[in-house]
């Protein structure tokens, strides 16, 4: 009998056994960053961000210009719930931290690392500057979009050693939800993507399930994709204004690693993150998530070749922080204990964290800050006097005429002034607010009708330009001395302009800056 020698397709060996998850200890530092997040996230206000996404809540139809639609959407669901609590509007971003927590601690288990790791990799995060503070304590587009960085990264290393394929359609229906808070987990993506052709897996690539995840991902951005197209890609001119106003603030390339060093990592989550790469790239018990070392370095080499701001990859660090942190477990002897390890880097850090203003959560009483000049860097200071820059502006309201009041509009420099505006005018009875800055733009003209305008966060030059007749009526006074963006602007009664409304606002178009 003749037979017929046929190829057998040798299996795949079966994926180790991951260490248990250090529930106990790992839940202990959750805990922890959750209470100290709800335990200042009441203490000054709301951000000039958050008083933007809530604004852009209520004007989805227009809200589009800078943005995908997911954080306005959870701003209008805080703001339904819990009308203008701040602690409200700022729990979803809490949650998403504290969840960060344990993807940080399972990361760690994925490349093989044990308790020590575990709660290594955790207690990095937990005293991260930007996650304390810049993702954890305020509502913006950067706490969902590096969440999705950490939670994608976990699906990938997870998949490298189970090679469950249903972790690739996760990683990318994750992505289809992330692309609606930020389009920024694109360049994550061509990271990955080149890192693993160079180095592998490439089987990762051809996956049906990456693909089918894809398609969904596409098929959720055609409205927002849409809407860019109908109004000309604003997303493209909102970017470039962004990059001036970074720059003119004197960001840029030599400020690109110092700031990733005191706000985004922190010092030890520094150190941590160039171990991580190398080990990711060089360590043999690593070797299987090479592709994720390249992809780090290079996406970090990106940004700041591009001018992009440190925080844009934060959610990138925490595969490199647990990579360092399980390297240390192996080099370790087993008899070494945690506490003595771990507990004074935690405490340092912890310190660090809290006392490096503006880089912690908000601990210090407005006090602290009186008659100190004013710095752009302290943002802490931008959550606080948006309910006396109204006052200012009602003020100048009630010194109108009663028979000029019908015929008069609000107009602010800066999105943040208009969110404030937008946030506490209706309940003083103000008219509704407006502005020419960024996004703000695009929620529309003031009415042809309007005659008289209170003008704030315009120079006199700039007020002049647009009204034949200008006068500061009062200042913005915060009452405690506290020298933020706003504190000290004038308010102006303009009257008779000097062009119609839809050519001052064609005038002044994001598009055209």
């Amino acid at each position: 009998m003749q037979t017929t020698a046929v190829a057998e397709r040798t299996p795949e060996p079966a994926p180790a056994a991951a260490p248990r998850l250090a529930w106990r200890p790992v839940s202990a530092i959750a805990g922890a960053v959750a209470a100290l997040l709800l335990g200042t996230s009441w203490r000054y206000g709301f951000f000039g961000d958050e008083l933007y996404f809530r604004a852009a809540g209520r004007h989805l139809g227009s809200g589009l210009a800078d943005q995908p639609p997911l954080v306005p959407l959870v701003a209008r669901a805080m703001d339904l719930l819990f009308g203008d609590s701040v602690v409200g509007t700022r729990l979803p971003v809490i949650a998403l931290v504290v969840t960060g927590v344990y993807l940080s601690a399972l990361i760690a288990r994925e490349l093989g690392g044990g308790k020590l790791a575990q709660l290594l990799t955790a207690g990095v995060f937990a005293v991260s500057p930007f996650f304390m503070y810049g993702a954890g304590h305020t509502l913006s587009t950067q706490s969902f979009d590096s969440f999705f960085w950490t939670l994608i990264s976990w699906l990938l290393v997870r998949w490298v050693r189970k090679r469950d394929d249903r972790l690739l359609l996760y990683a990318a229906l994750a992505t289809a939800v992330g692309l609606q808070a930020k389009a920024m987990l694109v360049a994550f993506w061509i990271g990955i993507a080149i890192a693993v052709l160079l180095l592998g897996p490439r089987v990762m690539l051809i996956k049906k399930q990456l693909w089918l995840g894809a398609l969904v991902a596409a098929a959720l951005a055609v409205p927002f994709l849409l809407w860019q197209r109908a109004h000309d890609w604003p997303q493209a001119a909102m970017t470039e204004v962004v990059a001036k106003e970074i720059e003119a603030a004197g960001g840029g390339k030599e400020t690109f690693f110092p700031v990733a060093y005191a706000y985004v990592a922190g010092p030890l989550g520094a150190a941590m993150l160039i171990v991580g790469v190398l080990s990711l790239l060089f360590a043999p018990t690593l070797r299987p998530f090479r592709f994720y070392g390249l992809a780090a370095a290079g996406i970090i080499a990106a940004f700041w070749y591009s001018d992009g701001r440190p925080f844009y990859m934060a959610g990138l660090f925490v595969v490199c922080w647990a990579a360092a942190a399980v390297v240390i477990e192996q080099r370790k002897p087993k008899r070494a204990q945690v506490r003595w390890i771990a507990g004074p880097i935690y405490a340092v850090c912890g310190v660090l964290m809290l006392w490096g203003l503006p880089s912690g959560p908000p601990i210090w009483p407005l006090s602290h800050f009186e008659n100190q000049p004013f710095s752009p860097s302290n943002m802490h200071l931008e959550e606080f006097g948006w309910p006396h820059l109204v006052d200012a502006v009602e003020r100048a309201y009630k010194a109108l005429p009663e028979s000029e009041r019908a015929t008069t509009t609000v107009l602010a420099g800066h999105y943040w002034q208009a969110g404030a505006l937008d946030e506490y005018g209706p309940e003083r009875g103000l008219p509704p607010v407006h502005s020419p800055h960024r996004g703000y733009w695009y929620f529309g003209t003031p009415p042809e009708t309007a005659t008289t305008a209170l003008v704030v966060g315009f120079s006199p030059q700039d007020a002049e330009s647009m009204f034949a007749d200008v006068k500061a009526v009062t200042l913005v006074d915060n009452g405690q001395r506290i020298n933020n963006g706003t504190q000290g602007q004038a308010v102006f009664i303009c009257r008779e302009p000097l062009r119609s409304w839809a050519e001052n606002w064609q005038r002044m178009s994001p598009m055209q800056s």
